[in-house]
Order: structure tokens, then sequence, then C-alpha cells
């Protein structure tokens, strides 16, 4: 859990990071790779946290959206958890599919 004088704010880096195992963990499951592993080289995405994944439509409509209230995961473990959720599991929209996924 974060302190007060902790930040709640991710660096360009880990954004980046975050962002590049959303799309790698939606393309394994479309297309069936190996689902990458979360990363553990910074101890900000180590951190138990409350996460949200929302998915767009390239028009910027709502594609999916899922995430843990709970922090009870690792932040790169919470993330890949509520992408695949967004993209698979979210009852508003049929499955992400992979001709969606460039978009």
């Amino acid at each position: 859990m974060l302190g007060h004088s902790e930040s709640h704010t991710l660096a360009d880096r880990e954004r980046q990071v975050l962002l590049a195992l959303v799309m790698d963990s939606i393309a394994a499951k479309l297309f069936a790779g190996e689902m990458p592993a979360p990363p553990d080289d910074s101890p900000i995405l180590q951190q138990h946290r409350s996460v949200f994944v929302t998915l767009r439509e390239p028009s910027g409509d709502l594609r999916g959206c899922m995430g843990d209230i709970s922090a009870s995961r690792p932040l790169g473990k919470a993330v890949q958890r509520a992408a695949l959720s967004a993209a698979f599991r979210d009852p508003r929209f049929r499955p992400l599919s992979g001709s969606e996924l460039a978009g």
C-alpha cells in the first residue's frame, strides 16, 4: 500500500511497459501464443494496486472495461488480468476478435 509521501503516478516507461503487456496478452489469447510474463523489474509494478483497463474502438467508443478494486495482485499481473477480462469477458460486448486488435 502506498503511503502519503509515495507517488501514485507511473513513469512513461512503466506506462509503456504496461501498454505492451496489455497488447501482447490480448494477442497471445487471440492467436494461441505464449502468454507474456508480467514485468518484475520495477518496484512500482510489484506493488499491489487497483486497476481498470479500458479498450476503445478507433472511433473512441467503449469496447470493453474491466478491473479490480481490491488491490490484491502486483500491478503487472492485475493489468494483465484486467486486460484479458476487458477483451474477452466484459458482458456488454462480444469477445474481441483478431481483426479488431490493430485498432
